[in-house]
């Protein structure tokens, strides 16, 4: 049993460094293919972490029968429906519902927090994942430093940090992503309708 317990949190570990890896890679090396390592394998590596996870197993079926399910349908749909109407992208739209809605909530909210749950107690989990967060996003100041001058760089990793402590702690609350998810997106998909004075509201709430 703690042979198995050892094996799985290896594995946790050796899949999120592999996840960073791709994703500094392709911002440092700026090859594409390492992009799309990361946009290929990172699923692949959640789903077999949730399935070595009894509860994150456990958890899954009962996602599945959540009600905050229809609130994130709901939410896909309205979106979808109004880019129709206003005859926007539609690819936009789905490609931000893969990334980074989907993967960065399911890794970061979903298996990074319940693999931490068990070790540290009560919000560390939460709070440990918003630093991560901010790790995984440091990247954007490293590649792209003149975007971010001065205390600008300060404000965007705060920023960061208080992003993964809010979707992490509404993960948390919910025990579920949808609510996460609905926001993420939300925020994505506001930005081409936001007028140049508010554009900073979505923006401090998606990373770019």
């Amino acid at each position: 049993m703690f042979q198995a317990v050892r094996l799985r949190y290896a594995l946790f570990i050796a899949f999120e460094i592999i996840i960073f890896a791709l994703f500094f890679g392709s911002y440092l090396i700026g090859q594409e293919f390492l992009y799309y390592l990361y946009l290929g394998l990172t699923p692949f590596f959640l789903l077999i972490l949730i399935y070595l996870r009894g509860d994150l197993k456990k958890n899954l079926s009962r996602l599945i029968l959540s009600r905050d399910l229809i609130i994130l349908l709901v939410v896909i749909t309205a979106w979808f429906y109004l880019y129709a109407v206003y005859r926007d992208s539609l690819s936009y739209l789905a490609v931000v519902l893969y990334v980074p809605v989907l993967l960065e909530e399911l890794n970061f909210r979903y298996v990074i927090i319940t693999y931490l749950a068990p070790i540290f107690r009560g919000g560390m989990a939460v709070i440990i994942q918003a630093v991560l967060y901010v790790a995984f996003y440091s990247i954007v100041l490293i590649t792209y430093p003149a975007g971010y001058p001065g205390i600008l760089s300060e404000f965007f990793l705060m920023d960061m940090f208080s992003i993964g402590l809010i979707y992490g702690s509404i993960y948390f609350l919910r025990k579920n992503i949808y609510i996460d998810m609905a926001i993420h997106f939300s925020l994505w998909a506001m930005i081409p309708f936001t007028p140049a004075w508010l554009i900073w509201l979505p923006y401090s709430m998606a990373p770019a």
